[in-house]
């Protein structure tokens, strides 16, 4: 009997075991699949986790992009203006200078625009400022032309005063000479335009002398933010 029982034992054992081990494998071979759908997921989270920082640094990024310019505008400027006016230049009636970064000075003593005690331009001026003209209007739109007339100490005669009242009132008059040819320029915004007169307050030669009163008798064209 006790055989009997044992037997029976050992045959139910075998048996559950038989069972657990059909479960246990597939259990198993359920589990690739499920492991790559995982696998799946977890990329795509990883990809928009990441396209989302890149969208956040796009959008939030304080930093201003800077373009730098290719060629410096003074220099080329500051060359056209020199190839233009060689020939006053050569006679020193016109210098050109870069006086300050991005600001060009054109200095033109008086002969070279106006008769003696006149403020209207004359021939050979307006022939004068078109050499300047050609090179002005290929000036980036924000740049500024600020044209700026001065005279010597000499008192005016009566003639004159009563035109001019003084060398201020002639030198603002010249300035607006030069600025109304200019502005005749389609090219040049009224807004690029300035004029102004000093008088006899900026020197740059000795009013004792002849030659000192000529340099001070002169018209400074100012092309600034180029």
């Amino acid at each position: 009997m006790k055989y009997l029982y044992l037997c029976l034992g050992m045959t139910f054992f075998i048996s559950g075991c038989a069972t657990l081990n059909q479960e246990s494998y597939d259990t198993l071979m359920s589990l690739p699949p499920k492991v790559d759908t995982l696998k799946q997921k977890v990329a795509q989270l990883e990809g928009e986790k990441k396209a989302t920082k890149i969208s956040a640094k796009i959008n939030l990024d304080p930093k201003p992009k800077i373009i730098k310019k290719d060629v410096d505008t003074s220099v080329e400027t500051i060359e056209a203006l020199t190839k233009e006016m060689q020939d006053e230049i050569n006679n020193h009636a016109v210098t050109v200078r870069e006086t300050a970064p991005r600001v060009i000075q054109i200095t033109m003593q008086q002969h070279v625009l106006f008769a003696s005690g006149s403020a209207s331009v004359n021939r050979q001026g307006k022939a004068f400022l078109q050499k300047f003209l050609r090179v002005a209007k290929n000036l980036p739109q924000d740049a500024h032309i600020r044209i700026v007339g001065h005279s010597d100490n000499r008192q005016l005669s009566w003639e004159k005063r009563k035109r001019f009242k003084n060398n201020q009132g002639l030198s603002e008059a010249r300035a607006d000479a030069v600025k109304s040819i200019l502005s005749k320029e389609p090219s040049l915004p009224a807004n690029m335009l300035h004029a102004e007169g000093r008088g006899a307050s900026e020197p740059i030669g000795n009013n004792g002398t002849t030659a000192g009163r000529a340099l001070n008798r002169r018209i400074d064209i100012f092309v600034e933010n180029i």
